[in-house]
């Protein structure tokens, strides 16, 4: 490199350089300036996400992004208390300026939906293809709907803490139910609903309530290979219905459930026709914190959804462990597990266990050896059969090599 300069360094070293630093803005805005070559790339990073906040009063959009080009340039954005667009339609023409956002985030969203706020939201984030709403409340679920119809792109749409108002506020002559001439969903590929009652107001009651009127359409809006997720921390009873109504077109569904209520005798899988994958998380979890809430959770649920299963089309079940400790384990009948896995429906399935990042310090203690043997002790049959599988957050992990006893 001698007599060579920052001019003669090839442009994939230097981007490679910047996205290196793409989490400590002032070194990205020192290379802005340092050279034109390296302007382009840490602008990139800077200007990727924008936050705009409401919860003080009014936001003012930064004057740089008055420039098209930067503008175009931010990618995510997160809304945290915005007015409506009837509201504050200059707000929302400012945020029109940003055409290429493509993911999408709103908290705390409170109003009913006008065609001028659809065409608003619309002319703003109609691109978008990620969504994400959380803490929301609509005034009935066909105003949900509409809501939605403003983003005819999205792909993924999560839907948190988010309810309707209280029944005796609902009033549909005061906020009558919009005409929608596309209903929304046709590109959507994951659906997920989450709430955390312990932090949260949200009755899960009125969940199917508030989604109900959409997932009614699903099977004939939706294209068949949905995903759809469910974390809750408290309650079932809004999940069968759900489930009766998304199923014909499911492909995934993943569950995280942490509470003790009775599970439902029927989880609504019978429509599940073209269901190949299957994922149950935080299975034997056990709050260190709330010893109230969480006691001694009954994991029976596990093989009772199971077996209820009625896709022919299952090629995967994955069981997400969240237990440190040999007796949470034990919360859980793997025997019956087995049973249920090598039945018919689940003959061509491969079984992936998931398990905590302790697994990897397993030499270190002879209880999670403990841990790991009596999982696998329980699915004997499904290991004979060569169809299981380990994992640690998302990567393989050899049970042959750490654990050659098993």
């Amino acid at each position: 490199m001698l007599g060579k300069t920052i001019h003669d360094v090839p442009q994939e070293i230097l981007d490679r350089i910047i996205s290196c630093l793409c989490w400590e803005d002032e070194a990205l805005k020192a290379c802005a300036l340092t050279h034109r070559a390296w302007t382009r790339a840490s602008q990139k990073y800077l200007h990727d996400s924008q936050t705009f906040n409401w919860q003080d009063g009014e936001v003012p959009v930064p004057e740089q992004y008055s420039n098209p080009e930067i503008a175009s340039m931010v990618r995510s954005m997160f809304l945290a208390e915005p007015p409506s667009p009837t509201y504050d339609p200059e707000a929302w023409a400012l945020l029109a300026r940003f055409p290429r956002v493509t993911e999408l985030r709103i908290s705390c969203a409170e109003w009913y939906s006008t065609a001028e706020d659809r065409d608003r939201m619309h002319a703003a984030f109609g691109q978008v293809t990620s969504l994400s709403l959380s803490g929301c409340t609509w005034q009935h679920g066909h105003d949900l709907v509409y809501f939605l119809s403003a983003f005819p792109n999205v792909t993924d749409l999560e839907i948190s803490d988010s309810s309707l108002p209280s029944a005796r506020c609902m009033d549909l002559a005061s906020y009558p139910r919009q005409k929608i001439d596309t209903i929304p969903g046709s590109a959507l590929r994951t659906l997920s609903i989450s709430w955390d009652d312990s932090t949260s107001d949200f009755d899960e009651v009125d969940m199917h309530e508030l989604v109900g009127p959409w997932l009614a359409h699903f099977p004939s809006v939706v294209p068949e290979g949905l995903r759809f997720k469910w974390s809750s921390s408290h309650r079932w009873s809004a999940f069968p219905a759900c489930i009766r109504a998304i199923g014909p077109v499911l492909d995934r569904l993943d569950v995280s459930f942490l509470d003790n209520d009775p599970a439902p005798a029927d989880f609504g899988l019978d429509q599940c026709t073209q269901l190949r994958t299957i994922s149950i998380g935080c299975i034997c979890y056990k709050s260190p914190f709330d010893k109230h809430r969480h006691p001694a959770p009954d994991y029976s649920w596990v093989p009772r959804m199971l077996s209820q299963v009625r896709s022919p089309h299952i090629h995967t079940v994955h069981l997400g462990l969240s237990v440190r400790k040999l007796p949470d384990l034990e919360r859980l009948d793997f025997k019956h597990v087995d049973t249920i896995l090598c039945g018919a429906r689940f003959a061509r399935a491969v079984v992936i266990l998931s398990f905590p990042p302790f697994v990897f310090r397993v030499s270190e203690n002879p209880e999670n050896v403990r841990f790991l043997s009596q999982a696998f002790a329980g699915l004997e049959t499904v290991c004979s059969q060569g169809r299981i599988a380990a994992m640690v957050e998302g990567y393989p992990l050899s049970t042959a090599l750490l654990f050659p006893s098993l």
